[in-house]
């Protein structure tokens, strides 16, 4: 007889989810009735529990013939936890969400639909609307050890399934526990997570008070340590390493839209630059060729900035970064539980500490205990799920990031490929053989480096940019050449430092009709650096000397080609003092040190 029962209540369990799935859940998805959130939260893993059902009637049917039901249950043992485990801790919330649907302010297109399809349940079932249905999953899975203890009392001990049944209802009665559980716990999570739980600020103040008081004993040795929870922690690690990574991840993606808009910036004001050298004045026939060139490495460098940049910076915002911060969101429920989980740890430990001393525990401490429980088993079954959802969310935007960084590339090589074919450049160039080229063909001596200062573009800009046209070389007395007397007179250029005694600041210098005026100018130490123009100033013999060492008092920053830039202490060997053309005749002086060697003010020196 109770064979027949749970063949017969297993068969209508079945033909009742058919139904939920022929009524609710196949036309909803169809007409996107509810969001993809609420339809998973409605129906859950309902194709799996009816695959358990139809897999379990199946065996069912061969073993009622050869009454051997408790064979049937141990083997799908398995498949009926983990599927009715799924299922049934999101029932509570399912159930919630339903009521909110159909409550007065529930959307009515919603309404709409679970009024027409309970009219479709009438001659198909016994359920009488949606929220009768998803709950029998829920039902019949707790109905089980029921109906194994039952057959458990009419089988003889000497039957062959006998041990079999024993077995099967053990088991279904720790799959009914385990389900209990894991809704107790889900219960507590969505608590805390959704901010439901009750305020009692005197209880409150006692749980902190009690809390701290716990803290201190386990800080100063009169506590337990601290249970290990391996597992846990070592999840917990994982997921801190996660979130800061990410943290970074969506930093340096925004660092790198900045910082390529100043490559292409730099790239632009230095192509510019590079063209205003070679049309300062009227550019001889021979430079029309490269003339045209540098016209053209403009063009393409403001192309660059307007066109691939401008895309792939409006791609990374709108796409990428939005996506990343999103993610990194996803981590506080996470966290919120993990701080929650710190704080019911010390309840934890005083109630075991209780229990070892026969002391009476109140309910609420002794809540706080089992909640403990409850979060950290929650988080340790979820946060290896969550770090790897998370991972494959990241991998996906990675791989758009890669694609966007793809394609700006290749519009950047396209942009130029016509201006180095033009250059002879070898597009398949790593940017090492490149500089080691440049640095290779404009070093001194080069054909490249003799062909600059051949052209004299860059003396004549100087010229031209610092010096009035009107201008006429400094004809001041020549200096004598004993070194020790030029070092006592240095009150003679002391006006060249300011009152503070600090830098100074001495190429406008205004003297009789005499002016040198600082123009509009855009300087490339690093560009000119290679070009090395001054290998030897021309000054008048009469300002050379027996070369000697001095020592910088200040730092100096070289601001044109032939000047030395030179740090506090550093020293210098002079070689020439005074001579410098449109200087006062002591006020800067000629040296080298460190591997170069130019101008610097005299008064930095000493």
């Amino acid at each position: 007889m109770i064979i027949k029962e749970i063949l017969e209540t297993e068969k209508s369990f079945l033909s009742d989810m058919l139904v939920l799935q022929d009524v609710y859940v196949v036309p909803s998805a169809q007409s996107n009735i509810f969001s993809p959130q609420d339809h998973k939260l409605l129906f859950g893993n309902l194709d799996k529990i009816i695959q358990v059902s139809t897999d379990l009637y199946a065996l069912m049917e061969s073993a009622a013939k050869d009454q051997m039901m408790g064979q049937v249950f141990l083997d799908m043992l398995q498949p009926i936890e983990k599927n009715y485990c799924d299922y049934c801790k999101h029932n509570e919330a399912c159930l919630t969400r339903l009521s909110e649907f159909c409550s007065t302010n529930g959307p009515q297109h919603i309404k709409d639909f679970l009024n027409q399809s309970r009219q479709q349940l009438q001659g198909r079932t016994g359920a009488w609307d949606l929220g009768s249905l998803i709950v029998k999953p829920v039902q019949r899975v707790l109905k089980y050890p029921l109906l194994l203890k039952t057959l458990l009392k009419e089988t003889p001990q000497e039957h062959s399934d006998y041990t079999n049944i024993n077995r099967a209802l053990d088991a279904m009665e720790d799959v009914a526990e385990t389900i209990n559980k894991v809704k107790k716990r889900k219960d507590i999570v969505d608590k805390y997570v959704e901010g439901k739980s009750s305020l009692n600020v005197m209880h409150g103040i006692s749980k902190k008070w009690n809390r701290g008081a716990q803290r201190l004993k386990r800080n100063i040795g009169l506590a337990d340590e601290e249970p290990e929870d391996l597992l846990y922690e070592e999840y917990a690690q994982r997921f801190d390493v996660f979130f800061n990574a990410l943290q970074s991840l969506n930093k340096d993606m925004l660092q790198w839209i900045k910082c390529l808009k100043t490559q292409f910036e730099c790239e632009d004001i230095f192509s510019g630059s590079l063209l205003q050298t070679f049309i300062i004045e009227k550019p001889p026939l021979s430079y029309q060729d490269t003339v045209s060139l540098l016209h053209q490495y403009k063009s393409a460098c403001t192309r660059l900035i307007t066109g691939p940049w401008k895309t792939a910076e409006s791609q990374m915002k709108d796409k990428i970064v939005p996506g990343l911060e999103t993610c990194v969101s996803m981590f506080k429920v996470p966290q919120l539980l993990m701080k929650k989980r710190e704080s019911k740890l010390l309840d934890y430990e005083r109630v075991k500490e209780m229990r070892l001393k026969n002391e009476q525990i109140d309910k609420a401490l002794l809540d706080s205990a089992d909640q403990f429980e409850s979060i950290n088993e929650q988080l340790t079954e979820d946060l290896p799920k969550f770090l790897g959802l998370v991972s494959e969310y990241v991998h996906c935007y990675l791989l758009q990031a890669v694609e966007i960084q793809t394609n700006l590339y290749n519009n950047v090589w396209q942009g130029l490929a016509l201006l180095l074919e033009s250059l002879h450049i070898n597009p398949n160039s790593t940017t090492d053989e490149i500089t080691t080229q440049y640095l290779r063909q404009m070093q001194t001596g080069s054909p490249a480096e003799l062909h600059c200062r051949s052209a004299q573009l860059l003396q004549r800009w100087h010229q031209q940019t610092w010096i009035d046209q009107d201008f006429q070389p400094w004809n001041g007395n020549a200096r004598q050449s004993n070194a020790d007397t030029l070092r006592t007179s240095r009150s003679n250029s002391q006006s060249l430092i300011d009152a503070s005694g600090g830098k100074m600041a001495p190429r406008p210098i205004t003297g009789g009709d005499v002016e040198i005026k600082l123009r509009s100018a855009v300087l490339h130490d690093q560009i000119l650096q290679p070009i090395r123009l001054y290998e030897m100033p021309k000054v008048d013999p009469s300002y050379a000397v027996q070369p000697f060492t001095v020592v910088a008092m200040y730092d100096f920053q070289a601001e044109l080609a032939d000047e030395m830039s030179f740090k506090e202490h550093q020293e210098v060997q002079v070689i020439f003092i005074g001579g410098r053309e449109g200087c006062e005749p002591d006020a800067w002086w000629y040296g080298r040190s460190n591997n170069q060697q130019g101008w610097f003010p005299a008064s930095y020196t000493q």
